[in-house]
């Protein structure tokens, strides 16, 4: 099984099960990068799990150890590897664009990954959406496959978009941020507020929402220790009073 596209974003896993020691070495963040440094070596991303991140930590239910079962074994390079199942990594090229880069760079090239998975491997679309929904990922994969078939034409069946489809007022909302012209365009993505628009409109269930939003502007004594620096009890409560006027106004932690 091949990369569908050349911006190499398949993801590969370890071959005799979950890396040990995968938390340690990617940290709070949960990826790390490794590279040489040779022009052309190219760079190796360890994340763990392979669908992360704050945004679908607080709002969705992704089924790590699903993903892992259902890997596919392969070689790269005479070494045993493995990839997800073609269904498992259009959920996670979906998320990867929509939410990782809130539909800014790579722009359509991100799409087009998702456009050559589905031209070229044979995708049962039924686990698709299940897992879609079960995960509390359908909106995120609903306009991602919408964008797909009206900017490239992609193969996705009506009555798949139809099973995702989030509510009247959610799609209208979803249209009034202008997804294709951000990709079109190449409109900037990085520190804005519309940023926090497309992650809250993309949540399946609004108590998810609530509650990203809530640890958004309050997040934990933990997180703000490591972020603000606060060692002492005062400290920590200046942070919190700090935290969401910053977030506010700035579009930034």
């Amino acid at each position: 099984m091949a990369s569908p596209s050349t911006s190499c974003t398949w993801p590969t896993s370890i071959a005799h099960g979950p890396f040990p020691n995968c938390p340690a070495c990617c940290g709070l963040a949960g990826s790390a990068g490794l590279w040489r440094a040779l022009p052309g070596t190219g760079l190796v991303e360890l994340q763990w799990p392979a669908i992360r991140g704050e945004w679908v930590r607080r709002t969705a239910v992704v089924d790590h150890a699903g993903l892992w079962a259902r890997r596919v074994p392969l070689r790269l390079g005479g070494q045993p590897t493995a990839v997800m199942a073609a269904e498992d990594f259009l959920i996670h090229l979906c998320v990867h664009l929509a939410i990782n880069h809130q539909f800014s760079a790579p722009w359509l090239r991100g799409l087009l990954d998702v456009h050559l998975l589905i031209q070229e491997q044979l995708l049962q679309w039924e686990p698709v959406v299940a897992r879609a929904r079960a995960w509390r990922l359908a909106t995120v994969v609903w306009v991602v496959l919408d964008l797909a078939r009206r900017l490239l034409g992609t193969a996705v069946p009506g009555q798949v978009l139809t099973a995702l489809s989030p509510s009247p007022g959610r799609r209208r909302a979803l249209a009034w941020l202008t997804l294709d012209c951000a990709l079109l365009e190449m409109w900037p993505g990085g520190y804005r507020h519309r940023r926090f628009l497309i992650q809250t409109l993309l949540i399946d269930r609004p108590q998810d929402a609530a509650r990203l939003v809530g640890r958004a502007l309050f997040p934990e004594a933990a997180w703000l220790q490591a972020r603000y620096g606060a060692g002492s009890a005062g400290a920590l409560w200046r942070a919190r009073l700090e935290h969401p006027w910053r977030l506010l106004t700035t579009a930034r932690a």
